[in-house]
């Protein structure tokens, strides 16, 4: 988008409890915002749940493609869920919960990788489909997940945790091989 820059933001708010052991705590409201790059004017998409924090998959039309991280007090940071927000309504809705992490864009398709399986959604239309199981469960917490590229239906990816693991999914069978030499 040429005008518009999204971003996601975060609204503090006062300690849930008088306890000192919430004293340091400090909560928030996950905001979704656009700046306007000519005359920085700064708008408000949407405010969403408690300790949520929202990141940009991307945009398409009219349709904020987001990805949301949660935690709670004294506990540690998790992947919330995957959702679109559509522009003109200010409606937005989870596609996919729990464990989502961005895979790659290609045209009009998203793919994520959410628990263990591979994702596509139609970025026209909102809707999600499996690909297929990864056949291992990821630890989206300390394992990096990277996409190398897509081609001839092909999705390349490795995942990069106490060791190197390179993959290949077919897209349309949802078969996954491991690999040990990048074709």
């Amino acid at each position: 988008d040429e005008q518009w820059s999204y971003y996601g933001d975060k609204k503090f708010l006062p300690p849930r409890s008088n306890d000192p052991l919430y004293a340091d705590i400090k909560e928030y409201m996950g905001i979704i915002k656009r700046v306007n790059r000519q005359t920085g004017k700064v708008e408000t998409l949407y405010q969403g749940d408690r300790n949520y924090s929202y990141k940009l998959f991307c945009r398409y039309n009219k349709l904020l493609y987001l990805l949301s991280d949660t935690w709670e007090p004294m506990s540690e940071g998790r992947p919330g869920y995957f959702g679109v927000l559509d522009m003109e309504t200010k409606e937005y809705r989870k596609l996919i919960d729990g464990n989502v992490v961005r895979a790659t864009i290609d045209g009009e398709r998203g793919y994520l990788f959410a628990n263990d399986t591979l994702m596509e959604v139609d970025l026209k239309t909102s809707s999600t489909k499996t690909i297929g199981s990864l056949n291992f469960y990821p630890n989206y917490s300390y394992d990096g997940l990277a996409v190398n590229r897509i081609r001839d239906g092909k999705m390349y990816f490795g995942v990069f945790g106490s060791s190197l693991k390179q993959y290949v999914i077919d897209l349309n069978s949802g078969d996954i091989t491991e690999i040990y030499e990048i074709e």
